[in-house]
């Protein structure tokens, strides 16, 4: 998710805030703990430590700012049998925000829309083949921000987004009769989204939340905080993905 510039203006003694969004480029890392279970193979629990990376961009037209973001993370777990597992996960993230925002508890409130793809892909390695378990999709949900100018240079952010319609993809619900192609670079854009199913949120779920502080600095702002990602499919069986981490992100402008 992109970040917002800020203006101050004075106006009868108080300060206030008017979001802009000054074109440039982003660089972001995410460092958490990942909750991984596909009940799928079995109903276990696999936790370990995930690392990712952003890029994204920001621009306006008219009056909706565009954030496009791609972003890649990876986690490394085990489950209370010490059997292991390695997860990627690879997005793309389309946002867009009504730059017109509006006045929300002392801050600035812009609603929104975001087009998005999540690929999740797991191997998990419990009395089977290490087969590979996915819960990847399409789809399209709200999305929102808030803001409020703590001073000149420091701001409270909150970010959110999630899933309202996806057309998503699951494995197969018996895993020992899959023959998974790992190998083959395909496997992973066309086996992947077989079966793809129309899916609202009581089937197929993502959430992004991400909490923290923004410091302009020079050309561009630095952003830190707290992040919370959900993702989470209820058939064949439930799987789901869960993280709990922490964000930072700088923002360069172009110009």
């Amino acid at each position: 998710m992109a970040l917002a510039g800020l203006v101050i203006l004075a106006a009868g003694g108080a300060a206030q805030t008017y979001p802009v969004s000054p074109a440039g480029f982003e660089l972001g890392a995410v460092l958490g703990a990942n909750q991984l279970r596909d009940d799928v193979l079995v109903p276990f629990r696999w936790t370990g430590p995930l690392v990712g990376l952003s890029l994204g961009t920001g621009f306006v037209t008219g009056k909706i700012r565009h954030e496009p973001e791609f972003s890649f993370s990876v986690t490394i777990a085990t489950n209370r049998f010490d059997q292991g597992a390695l997860a990627v996960d690879v997005a793309a993230a389309y946002r867009l925000l009504f730059s017109q925002s509006l006045r929300l508890a002392g801050g600035w409130f812009e609603p929104g829309a975001l087009l998005f793809y999540r690929q999740h892909n797991a191997l998990l390695y419990s009395w089977d083949d290490a087969h590979d378990y996915w819960l990847n999709g399409f789809g399209i949900g709200p999305a929102l921000a808030w803001r409020r100018a703590l001073s000149q240079r420091q701001t409270i952010c909150i970010e959110a987004a999630g899933s309202l319609l996806a057309l998503a993809s699951r494995p197969p619900a018996y895993p020992l009769n899959k023959q998974d192609r790992q190998e083959n670079v395909d496997y992973y854009f066309v086996d992947n989204f077989r079966g793809l199913r129309a899916s609202l949120p009581d089937r197929y779920q993502s959430a992004d939340v991400r909490a923290g502080l923004e410091w302009r600095a020079g050309r561009g702002v630095l952003a830190a905080g707290y992040r919370f990602d959900l993702l989470r499919a209820t058939w064949p069986a439930p799987g789901i993905a869960l993280l709990h981490g922490v964000w930072f992100k700088w923002h360069a402008r172009a110009r």
